[in-house]
């Protein structure tokens, strides 16, 4: 078959700018052919779009592109990479794509046609607790259900429905308890409920009860269980005093619980079961207490999660737990990024738990049987390609440079390497590959209308070349991206000096590989005095995953802490024991490093949000959005803000929480309002692919995700062991939180 001419197609190209959008994507991450699978998908008219993505020899595309993926690696082996199994799970993407590609005739021959066949379901998330004595290992079990992973029937986040559960994995959870201090409290709460019973004159209650608990004693907390079950399914006729019956019930249980751990021996098992219980107990009485059934999450927002755990009765040792501590880590709710100020809103936190524990499908996370070039970018390839999109490599993004407001991207320079010879392998159009053997031919992906220049440079120029420009750079490379910027404001330099001093100051945390549990460990924080961050880890066998016993809980989890560290400046370290942090240099010195950091990541992100809102917007009075749960935007017109961490709000009272949200993917598909609003720049770096997006649209109430479950509206959750830095996730975090308030306020301008 002959191939297209490039005279030819740069004259279909022009015939496709005139009618409809110019759109060039910048990157070959997961996140930007995600974007524009999103973008095209939605369009019942997809020659409207001339879309041209640009990757690098480096990115995961590439490989893909080669047709070498490489081997199919083990679950725990490869690179980390999962997929959480939530409500607007992220498996929902996955889903999309296999569907649609299989829809086009496009995974006729491939052996991964069925999502089930690239995934491997796990069930157990691991914990790291920090205590005095060291780092543990904490396992936690999520049982898995009978639907698939390709099921697209979400659970919704119901109140009553999540509180009948919870109840019976109470029950279940302390009836099979091996714990004697469970097992003594259970049989208490058994004896005090028949004299409460026999006392108020219920004789045959009573024998009614004792005789069909075939489970062992009937405890207060069975009687509220069972109470719950026997309630009507219209929460509309349900009474007051049930609720407050199954209150005293539970409440009673708990206490007897508590008595008889204080008690006991207090070993770390006990301890752990008491806190798992407490959390349960205590998110499900909130429930109750503050009406969720029938005024929403909405209302609990005015409250941080652990001040609301608090007021409800927590115990302390519960508030200050790894699994809280793990849910603020997965959310990021720290104020500006700094981990000595967490701020989460309680209804946000509470329906994200409710969504994530009860909603997953099949089983909570899955690990890849396959590397993600194979199982997830080529199938999107194919699509993309397939729907017109154009492939075209680069060396690397030389500059973007922006209009003299700083509010428009003027230009995009790209470094072109040498020519690549004919017969490098790339696919052709009709799918193809070339060889290296018979005569040259011309690649259609490589002489897409290129315009070389002298030095080997692409350079693309607005409304000539493109109308908008998505970024989905790897953040190692943001530095040299934006300091082409510079000339907008010099705080850009000041700014962007932050990455170097981060690249300096974080440690990498690893943790031991013991043959049977290779970990996945996701670093968050600065790692000065330990790690207290969530881990994942891939269980021998799914159908024997079950908890660690007490004494491999007990064994401490040996860190090392390894980073360079500029000279009259501090090194933290640990012993192989695990123990306390040791102190190497001047500690002062490493502290005013941090601190000089964390300012410019301030610094950066205000301008960031300065520069790339429309001229004059940074300055406008406080708007308020009634729709968006208290977002406020700033109220200081001498300056620009500082960024919450989560791109709500700086905090302007006390009550002001952090209140995650997935409008910000939403919007980023809105490519028609980019240009409506006098914009024409995006950014959907890699991490939109991250756990926090995942986490937002978990979070997100209904007025902020759509209506209706819509598979394609999940993200996958990627975690990668080295590349993942504290820092610089805390400086991207700031980056994409400032372009999402950019959309927010563009939509309403």
């Amino acid at each position: 078959m002959a191939r297209s001419s490039p005279t030819f197609h740069r004259h279909r190209l022009s015939t496709h700018a005139q009618a409809g959008y110019r759109i060039v994507f910048l990157g070959g991450n997961l996140g930007t052919l995600a974007a524009a699978f999103h973008l095209l998908r939605e369009q019942p008219n997809r020659r409207r779009f001339d879309v041209r993505l640009f990757f690098t020899d480096r990115c995961p595309l590439s490989a893909c592109m080669h047709g070498a993926p490489g081997p199919p690696l083990e679950p725990a082996a490869n690179s980390g990479s999962v997929l959480l199994g939530g409500y607007w799970n992220t498996l929902s993407l996955a889903r999309t794509v296999y569907q649609t590609a299989r829809a086009e005739g496009l995974l006729r021959d491939s052996p991964f046609s069925e999502l089930a066949n690239v995934l491997e379901p796990q069930s157990v998330v691991s914990l790291i607790e920090t205590r005095p004595a060291g780092h543990y290992r904490w396992n936690l079990t999520f049982p898995q259900r009978k639907d698939g992973p390709s099921a697209g029937t979400p659970r919704a986040a119901d109140p009553w429905k999540v509180l009948c559960d919870g109840l019976r994995w109470l029950v279940a959870r302390v009836s099979r308890s091996v714990y004697p201090a469970v097992q003594f409290a259970v049989e208490r709460s058994a004896v005090d409920l028949q004299r409460e019973i026999l006392s108020s004159g219920l004789h045959n209650l009573a024998v009614e009860m004792i005789g069909t608990s075939d489970d062992g004693p009937y405890s207060h907390l069975h009687l509220a269980a069972d109470w719950a079950d026997r309630m009507s399914s219209n929460v509309s006729h349900h009474l007051s005093r049930e609720y407050a019956a199954i209150d005293r019930l539970g409440t009673r249980f708990m206490t007897i619980l508590r008595q008889a751990i204080d008690a006991g021996t207090s070993e770390i098992g006990e301890l752990r079961e008491w806190t798992l219980c407490d959390l349960a107990w205590t998110c499900l009485v909130g429930l109750i207490r503050d009406a969720v059934i029938w005024h929403g999450f909405e209302p609990l927002n005015r409250y941080d999660f652990r001040e609301w755990l608090t007021r409800h009765g927590a115990d302390p040792g519960t508030v200050g737990s790894a699994p809280v501590e793990a849910v603020y880590d997965f959310l990021h709710a720290y104020e500006f990024g700094f981990d000595d100020r967490p701020n989460l809103a309680a209804g946000a936190a509470l329906r994200f738990v409710c969504r994530s524990v009860a909603g997953y499908s099949q089983a909570f996370w899955y690990g890849l049987k396959v590397p993600p070039a194979e199982s997830l970018l080529m199938p999107l390839w194919k699509l993309l390609r397939h729907w017109g999109v154009r492939f075209e490599r680069c060396m690397c993004v030389e500059r973007i440079e922006s209009a003299g407001d700083g509010t428009q991207v003027q230009q995009v320079s790209l470094s072109l390497g040498s020519a690549v010879p004919t017969g490098d392998g790339l696919p052709d159009r009709d799918g193809s590959a070339t060889t290296g053997q018979g005569p040259p031919a011309v690649n259609p992906l490589r002489a897409d209308s290129f315009r070389y220049g002298p030095t080997g440079r692409l350079t693309l120029r607005a409304q000539e070349d493109f109308d908008c420009v998505v970024c989905g750079l790897p953040i190692e490379q943001t530095r040299n991206v934006t300091q082409s910027l510079a000339a907008v404001n010099e705080t850009w330099r000041d700014g962007m000096a932050a990455v170097s001093d981060a690249a300096v100051l974080v440690a990498q945390g690893r943790l031991p590989t013991p043959p049977e549990q290779r970990i996945c460990v996701l670093p968050r924080k600065l790692l000065v005095a330990g790690l207290r961050s969530m881990v994942v880890h891939a269980a021998p066998s799914s159908d024997h995953a079950e908890e660690s016993t007490p004494h491999r809980d007990e064994e401490p989890m040996p860190l090392q802490f390894t980073a360079p560290v500029p000279a009259g400046t501090a090194r933290t370290r640990h012993d192989a024991s695990g123990g306390q942090p040791k102190e190497e240099g001047d500690e002062s010195a490493y502290a005013a490093a941090i601190e000089r950091t964390r300012r410019r990541f301030d610094t950066l992100a205000a301008v960031l949000l300065h520069g790339f809102l429309p001229h004059g917007e940074h300055s406008t009075s406080p708007v308020s959005r009634p729709e968006a749960q208290g977002v406020v935007h700033w109220q200081d017109a001498s300056a620009p803000p500082r960024l919450a961490h989560q791109g709500q709000m700086p905090r302007t009272s006390g009550a002001a929480r952090i209140v995650p949200d997935a409008t910000g993917f939403r919007n980023l598909m809105a490519v028609g309002d980019w240009t409506a609003n006098g914009l024409n720049v995006a950014c959907v770096e890699s991490a939109v692919m991250s756990g926090m997006m995942v986490a937002r649209a978990l979070c997100g109430a209904p007025d902020t995700i759509p209506g209706e479950f819509d598979v394609h509206r999940g993200v996958p959750y990627r975690i990668t062991l080295q590349r993942r830095k504290a820092a610089l996730a805390r400086l991207h975090s700031r980056i994409r939180q400032a372009i999402r308030m950019m959309f927010r306020r563009a939509e309403h301008d």
